[in-house]
């Protein structure tokens, strides 16, 4: 199958690439056949991801990015490594569980994995060279997704998040990690019209999951739900990955583990260091933390009652018969 990188002609994605450390040196673009929104050098990664080598006992945690991915991680890692959670305090979230196409979407990766400690060059190769059983990040569409995990029933884990909270939690992803200087309006506007940011358009990835949701070898959570019971979406995913039982009172160790106050006080999960230098190298000086609030619902104090509306109509058209609702309020 032949892949194209077709250049990206919007108004507001050339604005918000202006504003950004990387993109406007390295213009986003369409991938396609698959329509997704990526950097040009994704393709120095392509053919590497397509034969990556797959084991049944990975778990592919697969998300649309700011989807509530890093709280997936370390529940999953936890549940993986019989809840040490010591081990899991003394070892960066990144190497536990490595962001397969990090160097596809991040111009600085080989620079993060070093402040991480690691001598790997691409998320792959750091992949490559985790013991399994592994527990794998990837912002991947379903149909770009390494063959092998379909060809091996590898187990995957897909979380959903509300569009309008996804775009808000962007501003302070773009701000940390490209010293975005423009405005939140300008990533609603290119979210609306399916240009961007990264791994967009929204719907065309999350889709691409939900319409495999009878897989059994796929769960669907929906970070609203984590937000709601977690404590229940947590078994859910023990049972899903066949780890061994635990009981109640672990159960409870883990969720307060995994809280939001716990994990954005944790350096290990919220890579302080690495993004410190990171902002560093790009003389970032903007306040924030990698782990944002965490919450549901920010969206209406962030957006503008017409775009608000505006984001109900698109919601609308892209949601007509497929059986996804998302909820908006926890």
């Amino acid at each position: 199958m032949e892949i194209k990188q077709i250049p990206i002609n919007n108004e507001d994605l050339e604005k918000f690439s202006s504003h950004c450390h990387t993109y406007k040196d390295h213009p986003l673009s369409m991938l396609e056949p698959y329509h997704q929104v990526f950097p040009p050098f994704y393709m120095d990664h392509h053919k590497s991801f397509q034969e990556a080598e797959v084991y049944e006992d990975d778990v592919w945690i697969c998300t649309f990015p700011k989807s509530g991915t890093r709280w997936m991680q370390e529940i999953v890692s936890c549940l993986r490594n019989g809840l040490d959670f010591e081990k899991a305090k003394s070892s960066p979230l990144g190497l536990r569980v490595p962001f397969f196409d990090f160097s596809a979407v991040s111009y600085n990766a080989e620079k993060i994995l070093k402040g991480y400690g690691s001598s790997c060059k691409t998320g792959a190769e750091l992949v490559n060279h985790t013991l399994r059983p592994r527990t794998i990040k990837t912002h991947l569409s379903y149909e770009m997704l390494p063959p092998k995990i379909h060809e091996k029933g590898t187990k995957m884990i897909n979380v959903i998040r509300n569009p309008r909270d996804v775009c808000v939690s962007f501003l302070n992803h773009h701000v940390l990690t490209q010293n975005y200087t423009g405005d939140l309006q300008t990533i609603a506007e290119i979210m609306l019209q399916d240009v961007g940011p990264i791994s967009a358009p929204f719907f065309t990835h999350i889709l691409s999951y939900w319409n495999q949701r009878k897989n059994p070898n796929l769960l669907i959570v929906h970070y609203e739900e984590m937000q709601k019971d977690i404590t229940g979406v947590i078994k859910r995913v023990a049972k899903f990955i066949c780890t061994e039982e635990y009981s109640d009172d672990q159960i409870a160790k883990l969720v307060e583990h995994t809280s939001v106050d716990k994990m954005r006080a944790n350096p290990m999960v919220n890579v302080t260091g690495p993004i410190d230098k990171l902002k560093a190298a790009m003389k970032n000086e903007q306040k924030g933390t990698f782990i944002n609030t965490g919450k549901t619902g920010g969206w209406k104090n962030k957006l503008t009652e017409e775009t608000i509306e505006r984001f109900k109509k698109w919601e609308e058209k892209w949601l007509k018969d497929t059986g996804l609702l998302f909820v908006y309020e926890v």
